[in-house]
């Protein structure tokens, strides 16, 4: 049974003091998740308080989700979710600006280019180990004997 005569009147709301003698049989553990409240009439009567205090205190209780209603069944108190954990802390990197050129960008590509120890990715150039180049020679070879204008000008398209 819960008492709240024994709660200063006037300070706060009934229905808190309501919320907060609940809130504390949870806290305490008398009152597991999953177990069901009196219903809204039986606490009513029980406390001796009118019906719309319990359903403030209820709902006051379901916002900070201690219960949670279900249809045609009642109150439960509420499993607890557990706490969050604390926001990261973000440290604002020192904003250090360097001139950048098209001439450094185009000497960074070109030293990369000839590192033999990077894989390029970036380009359309197939790494010539895996190419047939004895072959792909021969035949540049005909095509130029075949057009050899063609073969060191350039076309418009249609």
């Amino acid at each position: 049974m819960i008492d709240i005569r024994g709660a200063q009147r006037g300070k706060i709301p009934l229905y808190e003091e309501v919320a907060g003698k609940i809130n504390f049989l949870i806290e305490q553990g008398t009152m597991r998740p999953g177990d069901r409240l009196p219903s809204i009439r039986g606490l009513s009567k029980q406390l001796q308080v009118s019906i719309n205090t319990v359903k403030e205190a209820y709902s006051l209780l379901e916002d900070r989700c201690m219960l949670e209603a279900r249809p045609q069944s009642g109150y439960y108190v509420r499993a607890r979710l557990p706490e969050l954990p604390a926001e990261p802390v973000v440290d604002h990197p020192a904003i250090n600006p360097s001139e950048v050129s098209l001439s450094k960008i185009y000497q960074i590509v070109m030293r990369d280019l000839l590192n033999p120890n990077l894989l390029q990715l970036g380009i359309a150039v197939p790494n010539p180990e895996l190419l047939p180049i004895e072959k792909l020679n021969r035949m540049l070879a005909r095509e130029t004997r075949r057009f050899p204008t063609q073969s060191v000008a350039y076309e418009l398209p249609p």
